[in-house]
């Protein structure tokens, strides 16, 4: 068995990148993972489309006890990110909202992309399942269920245990090194929502989500909201998903017309409604499911025709205050 000058613990984004950056530098790598289908929460990722990094990589945007050592990490910088994956053959490009994505805007990319280049660069990947690493001379002992490996170092990117069905797992072996760790909590998780909502399952809206905490305004955040069956979701459900944990009774309030007031929505469905079934007044602007049930709600009937001022008044304050 040739000499290994590093052991790279985890197959997924991190596992990878230290992997072909040492390979690069000239270190002889092997690269250790518990499925011989690697990178599985990359290829989850974005919905399928791969988030690689953002253009607008602040110290602002992020949710941290601990600033300085953010600094520290963000002192990379977005640039260098994009670099990497284009010397990996990934182009990337951005959404309005600053979110890097691979050019093909699918994961499976990437994926083919990290695996590729290690493998190019002579990066051994060994199928394993790590069961404890012990210190042994100048260096480590990585011990599996196929038998142990020496190197004199070794990285551990092991991830963490969300997702299971896409290689999220415990590692206990990690606590008994000794290292800190810090406690895994839900985050950047779907919202779940009440069962009359199960119909809106495949409705999607750009809208602003207000999470508040006993009526006290705690996060806001504006994007696209998906609903899923008992689920809300989207990177504006994510984000808020966050700051959940903290609340003692939370509660999340949707504006699923964020650009318009709530006099214009009211103007606007006024505009409309001569002659017109209550089922066609948010033509154009609402997902068919999504207006029904807000229609619903605010005590309006479907069949409905030329809805009175005073419902559309209760209609266009759902649609705001949902």
């Amino acid at each position: 068995m040739k000499q290994i000058d590093l052991i790279v613990i985890g197959a997924g984004a991190s596992g990878y990148a230290a992997a072909i950056t040492a390979a690069k530098m000239g270190l002889r790598v092997r690269l250790i993972d518990g499925s011989a289908k690697t990178a599985r929460k990359v290829a989850a990722s974005g919905n399928g489309r791969c988030n690689l990094s953002n253009l607008d990589v602040t110290p602002s945007r992020y949710s941290t006890s601990n600033p300085e050592r953010l600094a520290e990490i963000l002192a990379l910088g977005q640039g260098k990110v994009a670099d990497f994956f284009a010397d990996l053959g990934v182009l990337t490009v951005a959404d309005e909202a600053g979110r890097l994505y691979p050019w093909s805007n699918r994961s499976a990319s990437v994926v083919d992309a990290l695996v590729l280049s290690a493998q190019a660069l002579g990066v051994e990947q060994t199928t394993a399942q790590v069961t404890g690493i012990l210190p042994q001379g100048e260096g480590y002992l990585v011990q599996t269920d196929v038998g142990a490996f020496f190197a004199p170092q070794v990285i551990v990117a092991v991830g963490s245990p969300a997702s299971p069905s896409v290689g999220g797992r415990d590692n206990p072996w990690v606590e008994a090194l000794g290292l800190a760790t810090i406690p895994y909590r839900p985050a950047l998780v779907a919202l779940t929502v009440d069962k009359r909502y199960f119909s809106l399952k495949g409705c999607r809206a750009k809208a602003q989500a207000t999470l508040s905490d006993g009526g006290k305004s705690v996060r806001k955040e504006e994007g696209e909201v998906l609903f899923g069956e008992g689920t809300l979701s989207g990177i504006l459900s994510m984000q808020l998903s966050l700051d959940l944990p903290k609340c003692a009774h939370p509660t999340v309030e949707l504006d699923l017309l964020p650009t318009l007031s709530e006099e214009d929505v009211k103007q606007a469905l006024i505009a409309r409604r001569e002659g017109q079934k209550a089922e066609k007044l948010f033509v154009g602007l609402l997902d068919k499911p999504l207006a029904y049930c807000l229609l619903k709600e605010a005590g309006v009937s479907l069949d409905e025709i030329s809805v009175s001022d005073a419902k559309l008044a209760q209609v266009a304050h759902r649609a705001k205050h949902w």
